[in-house]
């Protein structure tokens, strides 16, 4: 049986043409113009990969999330006239593996799509003896034991009072902490650390682990109480309800 394709898109130039793409190349294809075709269409006939059209009416960004919001474990590839790199950041951070700017080849998009394919076989098979104190949250990884820290699946360098900080904040996400709390958790019996010296941690960290700092927090600063940690998904939202 033929592998299908999911096409995202309002536009009939771009259907038609991806739909002849597919058939010349083995594929079947289906196509959907909003997010509740695309959902039902997905649970019915569980495509290989969805292609979503960033300029088609529905919103592709909200999209990338609610496929993964729901379970959707396949490949997901936005394509999109807009080559800026918040856009494209945006959209892999919230969910899409893969972002390509138009005009696009179509081999060049199925061979990205079985790189991608191929990836999720070998975490799969890393995730068998995945360690019992790791820590997930949505992008980020940490392994306190290896005193590792990963933001997708690449490592970030801290120091160990970052390290130690980061650990705490993620198992505590959702949680405002405040300074004194994070002073306890952070001193040790040799070494007091003064409560101002947080705030320089928390810069240090942000700087590192938030590309998009200056817009989306992961670290907030909740102004009288301390910081809390929330995630990507989050912070994007709250920054679109603020603007």
């Amino acid at each position: 049986m033929n592998e299908t394709i999911l096409i995202v898109s309002d536009s009939p130039p771009f259907i038609g043409q991806l739909k002849q793409d597919c058939y010349e190349d083995g594929y079947v294809s289906w196509e959907a113009a909003t997010e509740s075709e695309t959902l039902s269409l997905v649970t019915m006939v569980d495509p290989i990969l969805v292609v979503i059209d960033l300029e088609a009416n529905c919103d592709g960004l909200e999209l990338c999330h609610r496929l993964r919001e729901v379970g959707y474990q396949a490949v997901i590839i936005v394509v999109s006239e807009d080559d800026s790199e918040l856009t494209c950041t945006l959209t892999l951070e919230l969910g899409a593996d893969d972002y390509l700017v138009k005009p696009y080849r179509f081999k060049e998009m199925i061979s990205r799509m079985k790189v991608v394919r191929r990836r999720m076989i070998e975490k799969l098979v890393v995730q068998r003896s995945v360690p019992d104190d790791m820590i997930e949250n949505g992008s980020y990884t940490l392994i306190p034991d290896q005193f590792l820290f990963y933001k997708d699946h690449q490592v970030i360098e801290l120091t160990k009072k970052e390290f130690e900080l980061i650990h705490y904040l993620l198992k505590h996400k959702g949680e405002v902490i405040s300074r004194d709390t994070l002073v306890d958790a952070l001193s040790s019996d040799s070494a007091t650390i003064d409560a101002r010296i947080i705030d320089v941690f928390v810069s240090r960290l942000r700087h590192k682990i938030e590309p998009e700092a200056e817009k989306y927090e992961v670290i907030q600063t909740i102004r009288g109480k301390g910081y809390l940690f929330t995630d990507f998904e989050m912070a994007y939202r709250t920054h679109v309800k603020r603007s």
